[in-house]
């Protein structure tokens, strides 16, 4: 986050990095009381959506920016396609889905 300013009707606003999503005001105004206006924002790493486990295999866990999610396969099958996708700043998953064949 970035603001800057400490006196009556300085402004600042906040901005998150790459990846992370902002909760709270994103602008806020010092009052005559010497409060500021608004919630104070906190970034919180961006969530991707669940990604669930293919017929015949297994994932590891993780859904938040920059996490990797593994795809393994039951004994027996073989995974086809790449066995790892990470979370990206962009709430979705890198590369495709894999698939368990015999």
């Amino acid at each position: 986050m970035s603001g800057g300013g400490s006196f009556f009707n300085d402004r600042v606003t906040f901005v998150c990095d790459s990846g992370y999503d902002l909760h709270g005001s994103d602008r806020r105004m010092c009052l005559a009381d010497g409060t500021w206006s608004g919630i104070q924002p906190v970034c919180n790493r961006t969530e991707c959506p669940d990604l669930a486990a293919p017929a015949n295999g297994y994932i590891t866990s993780g859904k938040f920016y920059g996490d990797t999610v593994t795809y393994s396969c039951q004994i027996g099958y073989e995974i086809d396609g790449v066995a790892v996708r990470i979370c990206q700043d962009d709430k979705t998953w890198g590369g495709m889905e894999p698939t368990c064949t015999s």
